[in-house]
């Protein structure tokens, strides 16, 4: 599954094309619910930059779809404001406020995000692991565990 980045917006007819679009929508494997919204805020003027309510509604949408899961992972390319995953190399924080306060509301059992580069790492919201796995093509990646009764995340580095 997938969401565009704030540069990938032409991805997304891919993304429906092969049917892994989570970008407002919702799907289910198993027991797991995923859910999400792509793009995210720059000063760059970048293709996809999506305001906090057409955040808001495609976050919506997506966990309708899948709310009665027993796992629930929601994914955005923009993180969580006010996390250890949304701080730039300045010091500043550069998330979402929405995304925050969707997750402090629904506590899926994990949120994925991205965007912020040099902020990889792992967090928490309430119940809610939250992760950012950092560039790929520098080795990294995330690894989630759902178990009953468990949720864990972390962030490896590959070389």
């Amino acid at each position: 599954m997938a969401i565009p980045g704030n540069f990938d917006k032409n991805l997304i007819p891919f993304f429906e094309k092969e049917d892994i679009n989570l970008h407002g929508k919702g799907k289910i494997i198993g027991n797991i619910g995923f859910y999400g919204f792509g793009g995210a805020r720059t000063p760059y003027g970048t293709p996809l930059e999506p305001d906090e309510k057409e955040i808001e509604i495609g976050l919506k949408k997506g966990f309708d779809a899948v709310k009665n899961c027993e796992f629930k992972i929601q994914v955005t390319h923009m993180p969580s404001i006010r996390t250890k995953l949304d701080v730039l190399y300045t010091g500043a924080h550069a998330g979402s406020e929405i995304i925050r306060r969707f997750i402090e509301e629904k506590q899926p059992d994990v949120a994925i995000s991205a965007h912020i580069h040099e902020a990889k790492g792992t967090d928490e919201l309430g119940k809610t692991k939250l992760i950012n796995s950092g560039r790929f093509p520098e080795g990294y990646c995330g690894l989630i565990t759902l178990e009953k009764g468990k949720v864990d995340t972390k962030v490896i580095n590959l070389i």
